[in-house]
């Protein structure tokens, strides 16, 4: 049994000694998942690292300078910004920094032209470092930084730094350190070459290997620079130095330049305008003469004008512009402009006397007045709300003459587009149309008193105080038709209509005028009579007529055209008569021995002439 255990044991360690695939790709998951993470942080720290060590190489060699000035102080600038340049071969040379000061972004040595500019800044010095120098002069034992300032002009001057090694590389001669192991440089050893007149000066400062050489510029314009002539080593051995000398013709020259700029305007504009306008003044110099010139130094002169409120059309100019020679030159100049960006001011309207808000039926002629000293007022706009623009007037002189109501605000825009602000808000009412004449008169005929009215509507302005005028007709026995009556109204604008007319009255207390009288008997009628009336009146006249029958052999009315002769009267049987003339024949019979009648006449006013009791006996 414990035999059968072990070898299930034994197997069962010997299956373990593998991993499955699965267990395989999970590590490797992993593995790379570490990768992605750890990578880049271990790169980063690795440039962060160099990048630390590459600034504190490079503080190295700023303190090398430093202390290489300090030990030297008649190498520094004197002039508030002036500068003199130092190479890191010229630090080596005079044993201030290491020969080799690896720069670890590169694992390469820093090169002998790195360049360490010195500038005064008032009573201090900034040490800046140059890594695209170009100012070693390769000799195996004299070194030529490029001069402080490349251009110069008369009384003006630049620097050379001039570094000399040790005429031996032993240690045995280095610890010496005596200056007859160093090439010693004297102002007689300087020949001055090219732009040279009697103005041009210079010096030569230092010793023991470290020298400053100071050239004055002249009235003579071209290249200048410098040989070394006549060096010898301290055993009195003339040294070579051609080619310090060709290096310095080649690459270190002094460009002296007392041509002045010639002011270049651009940018002036001769139409108005709105956006920016801005004038450049840029220097430049006629190479016509073959000889070297000094740039503009620094960036163009520019003056901008892009400010709201400002509205203008020349200008009055003045820059001084400077070469990198120190050559100034004062450019003035009147320059176009043309530039508005001021609005016009608030319009203000002139109604020539007219009152804003009132009635009138004149044309009303309004003025705008604005004022734009730039570009000029161009035209008007108006409103209604004094915000949303309705139209535009493009005279400053315009007269409202169509009826209404006129509201509106103004305001002036310019010829470039600057609005001006809106005016106040001004009422202007129109109506040229006269009122209308209305009557109100009587048609029928009355007697009782009638009044007749005349009145004005106006849907305009509206009716003034004088809008109407009433007649009353109350006169006793008096008979009116028409009446011509005379009245004028007014509306409130001033328009006038004459309603004078003739107006129908009809006012009637008088009663009609009757003549009645018997005729007959006519020949050959017999017994006939005839009843005839003649009425005056002004309007219709109704006539009502009775009459009863008395027999000779009876007192009494037996035969009647009515119950009695009251009733016939009163109320039945009134009739119209024609030509104001009435006309009744009657016959009498023999056996009829009287006839009564009556008669009236009335009236469409209700007066009344009559009853007229008339007989007639046969």
């Amino acid at each position: 049994m414990k035999k059968i255990i072990n070898a299930i044991r034994k197997f069962a360690m010997e299956k373990r000694k593998a991993f499955t695939l699965i267990e395989l790709m999970g590590v490797l998951v992993i593995i790379g998942i570490l990768t992605v993470i750890l990578v880049p942080v271990i790169n980063n720290t690795i440039k962060n690292n160099k990048q630390q060590l590459y600034d504190n190489q490079l503080e190295m060699i700023r303190l090398a300078a430093q202390n290489l000035a300090t030990d030297n102080t008649y190498i520094l600038p004197e002039e508030d910004g002036e500068e003199i340049y130092i190479t890191l071969g010229q630090l080596r040379a005079m044993g201030y920094a290491e020969g080799t000061i690896i720069d670890p972004l590169t694992n390469k040595n820093f090169p002998d032209n790195l360049i360490v500019m010195i500038i005064k800044k008032g009573n201090d010095y900034d040490y800046v470092i140059n890594l695209d120098g170009d100012a070693t002069i390769v000799d195996s034992d004299i070194q030529v930084a490029k001069p402080s300032r490349k251009y110069i002009n008369k009384g003006t001057n630049s620097f050379y730094i001039i570094t000399v090694k040790p005429d031996s590389e032993t240690e045995e001669e280095k610890n010496k350190n005596t200056l007859g192991y160093y090439i010693n440089i004297g102002k007689e050893n300087i020949n001055l070459l090219g732009a040279v007149d009697e103005k041009v000066k210079y010096k030569l400062d230092g010793n023991n290997g470290l020298y400053k050489l100071t050239v004055l510029g002249g009235d003579k314009n071209g290249y200048l620079y410098f040989n070394l002539n006549n060096l010898k080593d301290y055993e009195g051995k003339e040294i070579d130095v051609s080619t310090t000398n060709n290096d310095i013709k080649s690459n270190k020259k002094i460009i002296v330049d007392n041509t002045k700029l010639t002011c270049n305007w651009s940018g002036e504009n001769t139409t108005w305008t709105n956006e920016g306008v801005s004038i450049v003044l840029t220097g430049s110099k006629n190479e016509s003469d073959g000889l070297p010139k000094a740039p503009m130094k620094g960036s163009n002169k520019t003056q901008t004008y892009n400010e709201n409120g400002i509205e203008l059309k020349t200008d009055n100019l003045s820059f001084d512009i400077e070469d990198e020679a120190g050559n100034v030159t004062t450019c003035s100049k009147t320059v176009d402009v043309y530039y508005d960006k001021k609005p016009p001011t608030k319009t203000e309207v002139d109604f020539h006397g007219y009152t804003l808000d009132t009635w009138t039926n004149q044309n009303v002629n309004r003025t705008f007045n604005s004022e734009d000293g730039g570009s000029g007022v161009d035209y008007y706009q108006w409103s209604s709300d004094c915000s949303t623009v309705g139209g535009k007037e493009e005279s400053n002189s315009v007269s409202i003459t169509g009826e209404g109501t006129n509201i509106a605000c103004h305001r002036a825009v310019d010829k470039v587009g600057n609005e001006g602000e809106w005016s106040v808000r001004n009422i202007v009412k129109v109506d040229k149309t006269a009122p209308t004449c209305n009557w109100e008169q009587n048609w029928t005929w009355t007697s009782s008193n009638v009044t007749v009215k005349v009145y004005g509507t106006d849907s305009g302005s509206g009716m003034s105080d004088q809008n109407s005028k009433s007649w009353i007709y109350s006169g006793a026995n008096e008979e009116i038709n028409t009446a011509w009556l005379a009245y004028t109204i007014k509306d409130n604008a001033g328009n006038e209509k004459d309603c004078s007319g003739d107006v129908s009255v009809k006012h009637d207390t008088k009663a009609p005028r009757a003549n009645c009288w018997w005729a007959g008997p006519r020949e050959g009628s017999g017994n006939q009579f005839s009843l005839q009336c003649s009425v005056s009146d002004s309007s219709t006249v109704y006539t009502a007529l009775g009459y009863c029958y008395q027999y000779n052999d009876s007192t009494q009315y037996w035969t009647c055209s009515y119950k009695n002769l009251e009733d016939r009267y009163n109320g039945y049987g009134w009739r119209a008569i024609s030509d104001y003339y009435f006309g009744f024949n009657i016959s009498l019979k023999n056996d009829v021995n009287t006839m009564d009648l009556k008669i009236g006449f009335k009236d469409e006013a209700g007066n009344m002439t009559g009853p007229w009791p008339l007989q007639k006996k046969a």
